[in-house]
């Protein structure tokens, strides 16, 4: 319509109607790519014939990409050859495949929370994966001509399996933890690798199929092809670019690594090294004491990884004249580990100038807590789970030989040096380069699946399948199968599955629907707490890695998220004091046993249960189960908590409910809205009522989720402040006693919180008066709680 002068145009929407929704309106919102609830969208995808037209770019374009974060252009675009290049191109100086190319899904990908925030949602496998897409909306052979290849490659090793194998039997095998060795004859394998050839020569490829580059492991050539048939925007970083995986990847020393806008985001945090300025000695580095301890059985290893072309083995003379300023010879660090061998680390950062010359400019997205709960969430009838494990992820990809001196180490003999041909263990660009390799691994799965009902999670070398098909055993099996074809080498002895197991530090059963931490870790939570607690002190280098262990492992558990703000404040006084006296250890405040008293004694019993904390949350989110609260907006944050906390007592859920609880309170604080949605804070008496909050929700096994309302959509809570109740039916009211109330958290923690807050104000003030102090000197890797007391 014509207008003149200033106008304002409100764009609205309703809530999901069900099926009071026309079937035409419904379909008008999933075009505009709207995912109703509780709907399997067959029509939220283009129609077969447009998808198969040359002309038409709908399935996977960038325009759908709308939605999410604009692509950041570079910012330091220095040539990166001779010849030079720009932010949009290549070192090889070919156009980078752009943000948003690659066989997507349609409409937005999927999201999940991250400690209170919305993301999207992570798979491993880079931003062009189509894991990233709930299973109706991926794109398969049946809507995409380019994919077809792939999916009669996968109905192939499906009949050749079944043919084969007891396909159940040996996935079982997989998840019992039987399998000591590969569940695939040779002659199967070759069987698979000839039917993959085949194809690919089918679809015209000329390439050698068949050839391993030398000290790689991986049918480079193979992966390739089916990667570019598919369009996958890095096909070409597997043999035809000069850095490939083929020929050998650069550290980043001398040379800018990659920016790949179609599969990261860029990185935009870089950690700082302490002393990259400094001169370094002439004199090779010695090993730090965790490795001197085993350095004989650091030798046998050695020997392993130079039989499988991993390491070169020479004289440190002949290495001082044939590399010169090149050389870089790293201490060692080593963590024994169960099999009673030990994980090598190369320091590659103190006394070194290697990784502070490495800038990785591509941000690696990795799964979460929060994205394994949200896989869950979109597979509600997942009835079974399987991990997996590749064996020396890191030490699989190859590096370019200019590079390999700047991985030096030495072990039990001084005069003789190793180097490291591939990806190590302590060099910031080794988990980049794994992570984009078996990335393309990833995608090719789900090209080759489809739409079928199975969802893949990679993080760094752990696999989980999680699957409601009627064919996920075989699919599942049939892509273990694919990996080995293509020489992905698997710990064939690390797979678990079934009812109930672990994976990345998480418990899982997909049939029972639940999800937490594992036992393991749920000891070691609870065995640090109690050692601190009795000992009376605590270690101040500990905290900050203590802390982000609870933070990683809670992120599945968010109603304990509220006790780590007791741990946030004991660590730092712990900072404090290392500034007041230099002391490595902190004398236990009088109110720090606030908190462990609170953690160990009145906090919910999945905090002294390890079996409680294996089990965690249901995860199902049902519709129409919500009530509303109306504190009143004029109260301070505590007392307007405290009123949603009287909601979940007052108002009963359903026995054996175990369902997300929704409370719309019309509260015109925002600031409760995002705590209840963070579940941490440190302010004090807030942090009290939030730890009563979230133990009240735990013991009936229910999440919440408070909204925000508009202060002028608050005015029945105005109304109760004024006694007016002409609005409500008194038949429905509800009483409430704080005399009745059996307060399982609050009553202790206001005891007990406010002497703690006393110490951290005092502490406060020593700390303004000692701030020109010298801070204290890093310490060895040696002495860090990684290395004492790993967390398994």
């Amino acid at each position: 319509m014509e207008w003149q002068g200033s106008r304002v145009v409100l764009v609205a929407y309703c809530h999901f109607l069900g099926e009071r929704m026309a079937d035409a309106d419904l379909d008008f919102l999933v075009s505009l790519g709207f995912r109703p609830p509780g709907q399997v969208c067959s029509t939220d995808r283009p129609p077969l014939e447009r998808l198969l037209d040359d002309n038409d770019d709908a399935p996977g374009s960038s325009d759908l990409w709308g939605s999410l974060p604009s692509a950041e252009p570079d910012d330091d675009v220095a040539a990166d050859s001779e010849a030079g290049s720009t932010s949009d191109e290549d070192e090889d100086g070919y156009p980078k495949p752009a943000y948003g190319v690659g066989k997507l899904g349609w409409g937005p990908p999927m999201r999940s929370k991250l400690m209170g925030r919305l993301r999207w949602f992570a798979d491993g496998h880079g931003l062009a994966s189509p894991g990233r897409w709930p299973p109706d909306r991926r794109p398969s052979g049946s809507n995409d001509r380019d994919l077809l290849l792939h999916k009669e490659l996968m109905d192939g090793l499906l009949r050749l399996l079944s043919e084969s194998l007891d396909v159940k039997r040996e996935v079982c095998r997989l998840a019992t933890g039987h399998a000591k060795a590969s569940p695939f004859p040779p002659g199967l394998i070759q069987a698979g690798r000839d039917l993959v050839f085949q194809k690919l020569q089918g679809a015209g490829s000329k390439e050698a199929l068949d050839r391993v580059p030398e000290r790689q492991p991986f049918y480079l050539e193979a992966i390739s092809e089916l990667l570019r048939l598919a369009g996958d925007p890095d096909w070409t970083r597997y043999t035809k670019a000069s850095w490939s995986f083929s020929a050998g990847v650069p550290l980043g020393v001398d040379v800018k690594l990659p920016r790949t806008p179609a599969l990261f985001f860029r990185k935009t945090k870089h950690r700082k090294f302490v002393g990259a300025a400094e001169q370094l000695s002439d004199e090779p580095r010695l090993n730090y004491p965790s490795a001197r301890e085993h350095e004989l059985k650091i030798e046998e290893q050695f020997a392993k990884e130079i039989s499988l072309g991993a390491m070169i083995e020479m004289p440190l003379e002949e290495a001082k004249s044939r590399y010169g300023e090149s050389l870089s010879i790293a201490s060692l660090g080593a963590i024994p580990k169960a099999d009673d061998s030990v994980r090598v680390v190369h320091d590659g950062s103190n006394g070194q100038h290697v990784n502070d010359r490495i800038k990785v400019r591509d941000a690696q997205s990795t799964p979460t807590g929060a994205d394994l709960s949200a896989a869950l969430e979109e597979l509600p009838g997942a009835y079974f789970s399987i991990t997996g494990d590749i064996s020396r992820a890191h030490r699989l990809v190859l590096v370019r030989s200019a590079d390999w001196a700047r991985q030096a180490c030495r072990a039990y003999r001084k005069d003789r040096v190793y180097l490291n041909a591939v990806g190590t263990f302590g060099i910031v660009s080794a988990s980049y380069w794994w992570y984009r390799l078996f990335s393309g691994l990833g995608r090719l799965l789900y090209y080759a699946h489809g739409q079928d009902h199975t969802t893949l999670l990679t993080y760094v070398d752990d696999l989980i399948w999680l699957t409601e098909s009627s064919q996920g055993l075989p699919r599942i099996l049939a892509s273990i199968f694919l990996l080995e074809i293509l020489g992905i080498p698997s710990a064939w002895h690390k797979f678990r599955g079934g009812a109930e197991h672990g994976w990345i530090g998480f418990s899982i059963s997909a049939h029972q629907r639940l999800l937490g931490i594992s036992k393991s870790r749920a000891d070691w939570m609870i065995g640090w707490i109690r050692k601190v607690k009795s000992d009376g002190f605590v270690n101040i280098a500990d905290m900050g890695a203590v802390l982000g262990r609870l933070s990683f492992g809670l992120t599945v558990l968010p109603l304990l998220r509220p006790f780590l703000g007791i741990f946030a404040l004991l660590m730092y006084l712990g900072k404090v004091a290392s500034r007041l006296s230099f002391s490595v250890q902190m004398q236990r405040p009088k109110g720090m046993k606030c908190g462990l008293a609170v953690g160990l004694r009145a906090s919910p019993p999945i905090l002294m249960s390890a079996t409680g904390l294996q089990k965690g949350f249901r995860i199902w989110r049902p519709h129409g189960f919500t009530w509303r609260a109306n504190p009143t907006g004029r109260s301070i944050a505590s007392l307007e908590l405290l009123a949603t906390l009287i909601g979940v007592v007052v108002f009963q859920s359903a026995p054996f409910t175990h369902a997300n609880f929704v409370c719309s309170a019309a509260t015109d604080n925002r600031g409760n809205s995002q705590l209840t949605s963070r579940w941490l804070t440190t302010s004090f008496p807030l942090v009290a009522v939030l730890m009563e909050l979230a133990t009240v929700l735990q013991g009936k096994s229910l999440s919440l989720e408070l909204h925000w309302a508009h202060r002028l959509q608050n005015s029945l809570a105005d109304s109760l402040t004024n006694q007016d109740f002409k609005s409500f039916n008194p038949d429905l009211r509800l009483r409430f006693s704080f005399g009745d109330y059996q307060s399982l958290v609050t009553k202790e923690m206001l005891d007990l919180g406010s002497s703690l807050y006393k110490d951290i104000a005092e502490w406060k003030i020593r700390k303004r008066g000692r701030n020109d102090l010298e801070k204290g000197v890093p310490r060895s890797k040696a002495s860090k709680l990684s290395a004492r007391d790993p967390w398994k």
